[in-house]
């Protein structure tokens, strides 16, 4: 397993004290993970968490594609039920009798572990065929407490249903301003980086290419990303600025050049030994 080539160092006294946490394998606080966001020294943030995720999966990279399944309909279905559990019933409905679904946890964290709850219950009760995995995605949030009571959400609900196995920090496009994001690639770093040393017990953290674009995705996977995420491998985006490859073979060249191994996942993020297509259900 690789390691990492040069001593942890930096200015920050914070840092030091949650340096020695970290390689103790010890969970984070909230004031741990505020301090985190508020650190200015990126690079020293970057160690730690490419230290836990080098520690976790060496080289190796995941990456896969999913066909998006969203519980909105007629605008959200999340406000405009009248408890989470109702709007896990309409959300379950709509999923196929058989396959894999990501449920896609995001945009509403003060209901997030409730519509968890009623969704693992429908599953199980309606949809016996259908086999749940949990991606998680932290949606615009406004602050940098609001982002830690987030993450500390994420990490409770994989302490009582073992079934997160990914996290994809997001931040969505701002509200009445098309195509325009709220934060900055170094911003989006921190997001990467806060989340793989907070959630210490989720196995992957991801980056989506889509958001990020795929030179800053490469950035990531030295930021504590293991996975790269995309909604399709088949078209290839990137076709018009160069040679007419396969967006998969373009995705592979990418993890690559950051030093990574790049495996492409099946449904447990493991190498995938047959195609799988996987639904995404947005709480």
């Amino acid at each position: 397993m690789p390691t990492t080539r040069h001593e942890f160092h930096t200015d920050d006294a914070r840092l030091r004290t949650i340096h020695g946490k970290v390689m103790a394998g010890e969970s984070l606080t909230r004031e741990d993970a505020l301090a985190l966001y508020k650190t200015t020294d990126i690079l020293a943030l970057g160690w730690m968490a490419n230290s836990v995720r080098e520690r976790m999966h060496g080289n190796r990279t995941t990456f896969g594609a999913a066909v998006e399944l969203t519980a909105h309909a007629d605008g959200c279905a999340w406000c405009g039920a009248k408890n989470p559990r109702e709007a896990a019933e309409a959300a379950v409905k709509k999923l196929p009798e058989t396959g894999t679904v990501q449920i896609v946890l995001g945009g509403h964290p003060e209901i997030a572990e409730e519509a968890m709850a009623g969704v693992m219950e429908e599953l199980a009760r309606k949809k016996p065929g259908v086999a749940a995995r949990a991606v998680a995605i932290g949606s615009q949030l406004s602050s940098d407490e609001k982002r830690v009571e987030f993450l500390l959400q994420v990490r409770a609900m994989q302490e009582r249903f073992k079934c997160v196995d990914a996290y994809a920090p997001r931040v969505m496009p701002r509200i009445g301003v098309e195509g325009v994001f709220s934060s900055t690639g170094m911003q989006e770093m921190k997001h990467i980086a806060v989340a793989r040393l907070v959630l210490h017990n989720v196995a992957h953290i991801s980056a989506s290419w889509e958001l990020l674009a795929m030179k800053v995705a490469q950035i990531a996977l030295r930021f504590g990303a293991d996975d790269v995420e995309s909604t399709t491998l088949r078209s290839n985006p990137l076709a018009e600025f160069g040679p007419k490859k396969t967006f998969r073979e373009e995705l592979v060249r990418f993890v690559e050049a950051a030093g990574r191994v790049p495996v492409e996942r099946g449904e447990s993020y493991g190498a995938m030994e047959s195609k799988v297509t996987a639904g995404r259900l947005q709480i």
